[in-house]
């Protein structure tokens, strides 16, 4: 048996056992941890299917040409509505003239990066209404006084362990409910805004790595869910979950929050330049906002990217 095949054979049973893990993603943590990655695996059968024609001797041949055949139009139909762009129509543009555009900006910093400057940047340019930030802490804090000025509201809390948080806003707000987890905070927050006034949600669950953090995380998003409910409602924040994952895909039809990654496409946020690029970080929004814009700003020495997003009520 030659190197290629073996290499083939291990990519191959890989991709076949990672789908079927992601399938029945409900029944345990663990198999949840392979839902995220289907674009790769699209992509994967697709080479693993054009490369066996020329290798000879595959044990198993029809076997694995038909799994694979199914890992491919499994995945493909998983991803196939985030690369069917929508077109906003005209009409609907026109009828939103009347309402203030609102824009929102969110980046995970990474907590051990302080080039505040180069974010600071990035928000001058992009001028939105709201910031939000995680993975924020004091030293952070001090390099992003400067946002003050434009940004006369904001609320934080300041950790070292990488769930800090921080909102900026240029109109008045209330907070009217923190999280009951202390080690991963999220907060909720009225806005006075003059034309409508809602909620913004910013959250950073931990990565559902492991059984206590899944259990967390698990219970965060029930927790975001009951909170959320019923609320006009715009939904900031590193969610440590792409679009496939069970308990995000949950969150979502319960709330009945919208992705703008299912307008604008997938717009992958996390670890763009390796092969584990993801899409995790989100601004979502309840059925009474339409998105106008969605996208991916340049990192600024983070291993995540910011996104911004731009809706009408």
């Amino acid at each position: 048996m030659t190197i290629f095949l073996e290499i083939w054979l291990f990519f191959s049973t890989l991709l076949i056992i990672a789908t079927f893990f992601g399938a029945v993603a409900k029944f345990h943590w663990f198999f949840n941890l392979w839902t995220h990655f289907r674009v790769q695996y699209f992509l994967l059968s697709g080479v693993l299917i054009f490369s066996s024609t020329y290798l000879s001797k595959i044990p198993h041949e029809e076997i694995f040409g038909f799994l694979l055949l199914i890992c491919f139009c499994w995945n493909g139909i998983l991803i196939l509505p985030y690369f069917k762009f929508k077109k906003i129509e005209t009409k609907n543009l026109l009828s939103l003239q009347k309402f203030k555009n609102l824009k929102i900006f969110f980046s995970n910093f990474y907590k051990n990066n302080y080039h505040t400057s180069l974010l600071l940047k990035q928000i001058e340019k992009e001028n939105p209404d709201f910031v939000g930030i995680v993975e924020f802490n004091e030293q952070q804090k001090l390099g992003f006084e400067p946002l003050n000025e434009n940004y006369p509201y904001s609320a934080d809390i300041c950790r070292n362990d990488g769930f800090g948080l921080a909102f900026y806003s240029k109109f008045p707000f209330e907070k009217i409910y923190q999280s009951l987890f202390e080690n991963q905070p999220f907060f909720i927050l009225k806005i006075l805004q003059p034309q409508k006034t809602f909620h913004v949600t910013i959250a950073h669950p931990p990565p559902p790595k492991a059984i206590n953090e899944a259990k967390i995380f698990q219970e965060q998003l029930k927790e975001l869910t009951e909170q959320i409910k019923g609320k006009d409602m715009i939904v900031i924040g590193d969610f440590n979950a792409s679009p496939w994952c069970y308990h995000f895909q949950k969150f979502l039809k319960n709330t009945n929050l919208q992705n703008p990654r299912k307008i604008f496409g997938l717009k992958f946020s996390w670890m763009r330049l390796t092969p584990f690029f993801l899409p995790i970080d989100h601004i979502l929004a309840s059925t009474n906002f339409a998105f106008t814009n969605f996208q991916i700003l340049k990192h600024v020495k983070s291993d995540h990217r910011p996104i911004i997003a731009e809706m009408k009520f």
